[in-house]
């Protein structure tokens, strides 16, 4: 039973928050990319039409995911025209030269960060449920391209670090790898494992993605991922480095310097506690 619902449309940056990052803020109703739904089983986020349940803890303060992009008007868009569910997704374009620039490095991408709404704990396990659009249109260029990660909170003195879990796609090859290292401060990024390999990601219709993951260094780690309903990684071991936080989710395009466009659409976001409760297949939309 729903107690209170506040929501937090997000649309543009409005400020400049820690660390130089840009946070979004409300503009109007009718723009609304996320709401917060505090429940009498605990509080929890709801964001609507991108997430559907994030069962964790929440202040009450106004959530804001971190904008990554060139700040360009194509960059991130709520559209209606190509939906998971529900009546809205997300629509992320990155062009050439659409550079990101942070404290640390200049990037090309065009992403939406939850470091400052919801960050695992390292030696938990949780379930996150998403789906995922390719245009028909989609380059299958040979070069660097991130379509969905988790990254490494960074205890100071590491380097820069990849994601402890990414989607990638490369050369028209789908692939999911992880990073690790048992070292307190990272020198270098550790492990990289390739988990799962396919050429067979269909363009032109929409796809589930259900991760379960224990965020462990050590052996106890685990990472189970169901595509379309059937189960393509069974791992055990370590996933992530050895940081005093756990890691969080961004999604969207993040990718080398190149001449063509890219365009990646996504929907039906949720983290949670069960299988059931994340598949974007099995779920009534926010919107």
């Amino acid at each position: 039973m729903t107690d209170q619902l506040m929501l937090w449309p997000c649309v543009q940056p409005e400020e400049t928050g820690a660390k130089g990052r840009m946070k979004l803020r409300t503009r109007s109703l009718s723009e609304c990319w996320m709401s917060i739904n505090f429940n009498r089983l605990g509080r929890a986020f709801a964001f609507l039409g991108v997430i559907g349940l994030l069962s964790v803890g929440c202040q009450g303060s106004p959530i804001a995911w971190e904008r990554q992009t060139a700040g360009k008007p194509w960059s991130i868009q709520v559209v209606a025209d190509n939906v998971r569910a529900g009546k809205q997704a997300l629509r992320f374009e990155v062009r050439e030269g659409d550079a990101y620039v942070s404290p640390r490095k200049t990037s090309y991408r065009s992403e939406l960060s939850a470091r400052e709404v919801f960050r695992a704990t390292m030696g938990k396990e949780y379930w996150y449920g998403f789906s995922m659009y390719m245009p028909t249109d989609f380059p299958d260029h040979d070069n660097r391209l991130v379509i969905g990660q988790w990254h490494a909170t960074e205890d100071i003195g590491d380097i820069k670090l990849s994601p402890v879990l990414s989607q990638r796609y490369k050369g028209g090859r789908f692939y999911v790898q992880i990073c690790f290292s048992p070292e307190k401060v990272q020198r270098s990024e550790g492990t990289k494992k390739t988990l799962y390999s396919t050429h067979s990601l269909t363009k032109g219709v929409w796809h589930d993605f259900v991760y379960h993951v224990k965020w462990s260094y050590k052996d106890d780690g685990f990472v189970e991922t169901w595509w379309n309903g059937d189960k393509v990684i069974s791992y055990q071991g370590p996933v992530g480095y050895n940081d005093d936080e756990g890691p969080f989710f961004k999604y969207g395009i993040y990718r080398d310097d190149v001449p063509e466009t890219y365009v990646m659409y996504f929907d039906e976001f949720r983290v949670g506690s069960s299988y059931d409760e994340v598949n974007p297949a099995a779920n009534i939309p926010v919107d």
